[in-house]
């Protein structure tokens, strides 16, 4: 049953790529893993050495200023948001800096899901998640995986969506798959629109790339492009923002004060100065 059940997963080497990402928990705390260059993020130890499909998606994500993703498996039905690395046994939760956020994204999928947010187990399984949500860890703990990857490492917030029982549905099954996650997607999607975005630039109005976006009380930090251009999901509320150029360590912006709306993106450009 078990090799059933992950056939598919392994490359033609039988590495499990769904265990391949640099691990959280094996090198240190977020705020030293985030600086990292992205050659050193390759050199990060791994269970197994880095596969090349696993490099390809990496150099994908660190490559590309995406914001949010997921990442779709199957054989449970649920929406879980990460850390998925974390203490052992199973059962203790992982939370991130954006914990709660990441938790209501998770949320937004499953309850516009036409079965998951009944939080209903498999057949034969013991697991049962209400409302269809759970952290990561809590549920099944486990280490290089993607979700933690993308969130430590970059800018993109993951979750990690279980789609059916059957890990394999039937042809006949997918419509009714497609027509249960749809919305879901939308609303998803939806959510890329939140919180504060914009250009960090010097004072001669050149666009500042190699610069971190830092929230009060988060050690959370986003990155801007090398046009100088961020993009940083937040729920509502207020919050004060700062950036800092992640080489010239003097150089940064005067911290903003900022209200996040709901429904809203607010426009906020932050000017780097020598400090």
């Amino acid at each position: 049953m078990d090799s059933i059940f992950v056939l598919g997963r392994n490359n033609a080497r039988g590495i499990d790529l769904n265990r391949n990402f640099p691990s959280l928990f094996d090198k240190g705390i977020i705020s030293e893993l985030q600086r990292m260059s992205n050659k050193d993020i390759f050199n990060v130890p791994t269970k197994d050495p880095i596969q090349p499909e696993t490099r390809a998606v990496m150099t994908w994500v660190l490559d590309n200023p995406f914001v949010l993703s997921i990442s779709f498996h199957g054989g449970a039905v649920g929406s879980f948001f990460p850390y998925d690395d974390g203490p052992k046994p199973r059962g203790v939760a992982s939370p991130t800096p954006d914990n709660e956020l990441l938790k209501e994204f998770a949320t937004l999928y499953s309850s516009n899901h036409e079965e998951m947010h009944k939080g209903q187990s498999c057949p034969r399984s013991p697991h049962r998640f209400p409302n269809g949500v759970s952290n990561g860890a809590k549920w099944y703990a486990l280490s290089g995986g993607m979700t933690d990857f993308n969130y430590i490492f970059s800018n993109c917030f993951e979750i990690t969506v279980e789609l059916s029982c059957c890990k394999y549905p039937k042809d006949e099954e997918l419509e009714i798959e497609w027509r249960n996650n749809k919305n879901s997607m939308m609303k998803y999607l939806e959510s890329v629109h939140i919180g504060i975005k914009g250009i960090v630039s010097f004072e001669n109005g050149t666009r500042s790339g190699e610069t971190e976006i830092y929230v009060e009380d988060n050690k959370k930090a986003i990155k801007t492009t090398n046009q100088g251009e961020y993009w940083r999901l937040l729920p509502p509320g207020k919050y004060k923002i700062i950036a800092q150029h992640s080489i010239q360590k003097s150089l940064r912006s005067e911290i903003i004060s900022v209200e996040v709306k709901p429904g809203e993106v607010l426009r906020q450009d932050l000017t780097l100065l020598f400090r």
